[in-house]
């Protein structure tokens, strides 16, 4: 009994890890348990109806296409080379590409904005790579971009994470390919590598993965990393005077808006300036307009 207590416990400490890994390197953290439960609560208001989580095979084509996107980088290689589990999700919503991939290239104002839901995630310049993201709960990750275009863009990092008195490092490649199915419906697919560092560690997990049922309790706490960015993306297009205060920044606040709408104008700015609210705005009101032209506006 003793033995298989310890089993079950290093086993739910690699899952707890890897997890850990996944869900900071879309650049939007997720609260577990409180989200899950509100998601729940919220399916109206979330993307659980439309997403699709599952753990991937590997794939010699999608190797060689990252390879190739990142001409060769050495940490993606090792990555593929040596992964310890692959992830794939997938968002589909009512929205223009353009205004998702802005939220992609700003990845800096997209992790502010995910804290109005909940989220804890803070994202500075990195001094190792490109960018450094904490989740002040003993997440510490960096990474960088490796490749990037109107619709597609690879992110690639190492992290460590804190469990009690343990410190459990690796890396990931986040692989991301979104665009228009129709002029109104939007899909992003996501694929997830991650590699745990020690040795002696991967070739567990790898074994673990293999033989235990552990897609079930990984796909339950992802698809709110998912869910966080639907509800962003979401707010931005349903939202009636968003676009507007975006666009209009230093125009007092209309008479109906939201509080969240306050809250993400005046964070648009604060993280970056006027000119980028604006920017914004002028995205989301094109998105809009064109949705509303092909009569298939999500409500």
């Amino acid at each position: 009994m003793k033995n298989n207590n310890k089993s079950m416990n290093l086993q739910n400490i690699l899952v707890l890890s890897v997890f850990l890994l996944l869900f900071f390197s879309f650049s939007f953290p997720v609260n577990i348990a409180s989200e899950t439960n509100q998601i729940r609560e919220k399916a109206a208001f979330s993307n659980i109806p439309n997403s699709e989580k599952r753990i991937l095979a590997d794939d010699s084509a999608r190797d060689e296409k990252l390879l190739r996107l990142t001409n060769n980088d050495k940490l993606t290689g090792e990555i593929i080379e040596q992964h310890s589990l692959i992830v794939g999700s997938k968002i589909s919503i009512t929205c223009r590409r353009p205004v998702y991939s802005w939220l992609v290239d700003h990845i800096n104002i997209s992790a502010a904005l995910s804290r109005f839901f909940g989220m804890n995630y803070k994202l500075s310049p990195g001094t190792l790579y490109e960018y450094h993201g904490v989740d002040g709960e003993g997440l510490n990750v960096d990474f960088y971009r490796a490749y990037h275009d109107s619709t597609t863009t690879v992110f690639v990092g190492d992290g460590k994470i804190k469990i009690f008195f343990i410190t459990i490092s690796g890396s990931f490649i986040n692989y991301m390919e979104y665009n228009n199915t129709n002029s109104a419906l939007m899909e992003s697919q996501n694929c997830i590598y991650a590699r745990i560092k020690n040795p002696v560690t991967r070739l567990f997990a790898s074994m673990v993965f293999a033989v235990s049922d552990v897609e079930e309790t990984i796909m339950e706490k992802i698809f709110a990393l998912d869910d966080t960015v639907y509800k962003l993306v979401k707010t931005l297009m349903d939202d009636p005077h968003l676009y507007i205060m975006l666009k209009e920044p230093q125009s007092p606040v209309p008479e109906g808006a939201s509080d969240i709408a306050v809250k993400i104008r005046d964070s648009v700015v604060r993280e970056s300036s006027i000119k980028t609210a604006q920017e914004l705005g002028e995205l989301v009101e094109k998105a809009r307009y064109e949705v509303r032209r092909s009569n298939i506006f999500e409500r």
